[in-house]
């Protein structure tokens, strides 16, 4: 029974990768592309282009903010995967200065 509450743990931890903000993320690009090309198939002006381009970079570029949310949310995905509750939870004291962490002030050997 154990072995298979693991397994569904794990089955449901698996599934972020089919989320559909993965394939927003992608249709959303898919979007701006094909609008940028029937710009440029109707002969838009520069100003419209670059505008759309510049759309395009701010949304899915290297520091684009739906970028990022997706890469985050995929981080976090793979952290729930990979470490245990412990080692998360020793993440998180380390770096609030907790638990096994504390700062006291004496040095014990």
């Amino acid at each position: 029974m154990r072995t298979i509450n693991l397994n569904l743990k794990e089955k449901h931890k698996l599934q972020f990768l089919s989320s559909s903000s993965i394939y927003d993320f992608m249709d959303q690009r898919n979007e701006m592309v094909e609008k940028l090309e029937r710009s440029l198939a109707k002969g838009a002006s520069k100003q419209e282009l670059l505008a759309i381009i510049e759309s395009l970079k701010n949304r899915t570029g290297t520091y684009g903010v739906q970028r990022k949310e997706l890469l985050n949310y995929l981080f976090k995905g793979i952290i729930d995967l990979s470490f245990p509750t412990v080692v998360k939870n020793h993440f998180f004291g380390s770096t609030h200065n907790m638990g096994l962490f504390e700062e006291t002030g004496e040095v014990s050997y």
